[in-house]
């Protein structure tokens, strides 16, 4: 059904672009809009209840869905949402979310490219790796103290982490490379291929954008589309949209160099798990527009085109300077993401040294750079690049008040250094959230360290009773001919038991529990719009508590309830020890402050600008 509403242009765009990976159409839409529509709707309902002067207004609904469009090219919604003041403007401001998906405008990449293209990358990978671990290592209140006279401690942190990691993703690729040379015999690809085409179409996009630029150009082409809808036409007096781009991984980096180099504007960029320090720009593209003069007799003069001018480095600091000046860019990236692995640094984020001594020691130093939020996903090298949709507190309720902002509270109204600064709700329990979430996902590690420990000091015990493994070899998977490996070896006996409980408990913990626990933290309204209950840090004790219980207490227990402990004759001092363990892990993973966002170090305008 035509909705009239729906055919006047929106006061606000939100373009969502998608990172690697193998997207659905409409995938993307459904991953980002449902959670922002529910906290521009909490925004909108604070905003109301807040309101004293006019009754008819806290009768209004908050959020109205007009249509949701999965069918044509660019999926979208169509919603209204709310304004703050009944006396600003109409009182809904109306929000258009799309999608620009670039995922299906080229050939996929093959096994055999994707995987040269993995051996030099993951040296790359690795090293940008170490260098976030080493500063995220490094307890924020002694930041500033190691920066100044312990520089060295970073360096030795960063090597370890090179160590420990580099042999295992090598062996990784050795193996992958095997099985891609194999894969061609039917036997062998029945087994391994869908597992082969998991890692080409993953990894394939990147491959794809830094090799070749003609299909690099599509996915360009697919984001520029996108925005030059809503750019407006001077000609025929129709105002641009404003728009905000909110792009994930690659999809970062295909949008920066759209809207750094490529002419086309909007008014807020903001990346999460930013690709552009890892891939940087796509070759071939990298020109700058200039304006044409009307006296230039040169052959683009002729045809009445814009010079251009070549860009040969990879620098996005400068561009953003010099071409884009006017674009609020805003940086998220997770603590352990290894792909945007920190800041945006000048050369396409490779030197960002400068922005994370700034960030992790409070100050503001010489460099310039955009917004930057370090925040928290999962406490995991790869789960980090993945879940930023499903942060609320950090990335879903911030991105909704920045668009609620833009189009639905007066200009004069807006304050503050950040553009995209935590969700304010007037109410300090509340507030707490923020603080209550960092410590929980702090403790997820926390959780992962002491499951697998618990898992394997019960395995231990557990098999060295006669009686237990008895029972279980008679169990009929573990009697199968093909488990004979499984009875006959000790150690991988105790390995494969060790990795089972560790999973349950993992399970238990970091899941069902974990998810329980933090989504209340997180919930801030019924589904009828009532307020529901603040809540403190008591979140945050019963899921230390349960960590106590099931990773510490029952293998304690367990140990010292056995007829034949494992380490006889010294239960208590070994039960000591173990809570003292856990003990030091809290204090590890709740010392120190969060880091602070970075706020945006514009440069000035030239001074050509300023004179005139």
């Amino acid at each position: 059904m035509d909705n009239p509403v729906t055919r006047r242009n929106p006061d606000h765009v939100v373009i969502l672009v998608h990172g690697m990976g193998k997207a659905l159409k409409g995938g993307t839409l459904q991953e980002w809009t449902q959670p922002l529509l529910q906290s521009l709707n909490d925004i909108a309902l604070d905003y109301r209840d807040r309101d004293e002067t006019d009754p008819e207004f806290r009768t209004l609904p908050p959020l109205i869905i007009d249509s949701a469009d999965a069918v044509r090219e660019s999926p979208n919604t169509f919603i209204r949402v709310l304004r703050a003041n009944p006396r600003y403007k109409d009182d809904y401001a109306s929000i258009l979310i799309t999608e620009a998906s670039w995922g299906k405008d080229f050939l996929p990449a093959t096994a055999g490219a994707t995987y040269g293209w993995a051996w030099p990358s993951a040296v790359k990978v690795i090293f940008r790796a170490a260098r976030l671990v080493s500063w995220n290592m490094v307890p924020q209140v002694a930041a500033k103290h190691v920066s100044e006279h312990m520089p060295w401690l970073r360096w030795i942190l960063a090597v370890l982490v090179t160590i420990l990691a580099s042999p295992l993703i090598a062996v990784g690729l050795i193996v992958l490379g095997v099985l891609i040379v194999l894969t061609p015999i039917p036997a062998v690809g029945r087994l391994t291929g869908s597992f082969i085409s998991l890692f080409a179409d993953f990894l394939g996009d990147p491959e794809t954008w830094q090799r070749k630029p003609l299909q690099a150009a599509a996915m360009r082409e697919r984001v520029s589309h996108a925005l030059l809808k809503w750019s407006g036409d001077p000609e025929k007096k129709v105002k641009a949209t404003p728009v905000t781009v909110l792009a994930h991984s690659q999809g970062a980096a295909i949008s920066a160099q759209v809207l750094l180099q490529g002419g086309v504007h909007a008014q807020n960029f903001i990346c999460v798990g930013n690709g552009l320090p890892l891939l940087g720009y796509a070759r071939w593209g990298d020109f700058i527009l200039r304006k044409h003069h009307k006296h230039d007799e040169s052959i683009f003069g002729a045809i009445g085109l814009r010079k251009v001018t070549p860009n040969p480095e990879q620098d996005p600091i400068r561009d953003w300077k010099n071409h884009a000046s006017n674009l609020r860019w805003v940086n998220l990236w997770a603590k352990f993401d290894f792909v945007p692995a920190g800041p945006v640094g000048g050369t396409a984020g490779q030197d960002n040294e400068e922005a994370f001594k700034n960030m992790s020691t409070g100050t503001l130093g010489s460099d310039y750079g955009p917004e930057e939020h370090a925040i928290y996903n999962s406490s995991a090298l790869i789960k980090d690049h993945i879940v930023y949709s499903k942060n609320r507190i950090e990335v879903i309720d911030p991105v909704a008040q920045l668009i609620f902002r833009d189009c639905a509270i007066p200009p004069e109204k807006i304050t503050g250094d950040l553009w995209l600064p935590p969700l304010a709700t007037g109410n300090p329990i509340i507030d707490t959230r923020m603080r209550v979430h960092q410590r929980m996902v702090k403790c997820l590690g926390l959780g992962r360290v002491l499951a697998f420990t618990a898992g394997a000091l019960l395995s231990w015990q557990l098999l060295s009773n006669p009686a237990v493994t008895e029972t279980l070899f008679r169990l009929p998977l573990v009697n199968m001919p093909q488990m004979q490996w499984f009875r006959q070896n000790d150690e991988l006996t105790w390995l494969t038991v060790t990795a089972l409980l560790g999973v349950i408990i993992l399970q238990i913990l970091n899941r069902w529990l974990w998810v329980l626990l933090h989504g209340r933290v997180e919930r801030r309204r019924t589904s009828d719009g009532k307020p529901v209950e603040a809540v403190g840090q008591e979140c945050l004790v019963l899921n230390l508590a349960a960590v106590f219980l099931l990773s510490v207490a029952v293998p304690a227990a367990v140990v010292t309830m056995s007829a034949a402990p494992v380490l006889v004759g010294l239960p208590l001092i070994w039960i000591l020890g173990y809570v003292g363990l856990f003990a030091v892990l809290v204090v590890i993973s709740l010392a120190g402050r969060p880091v602070k966002p970075l706020p945006a170090r514009v440069p000035p305008p030239p001074a050509s600008k300023v004179n005139k």
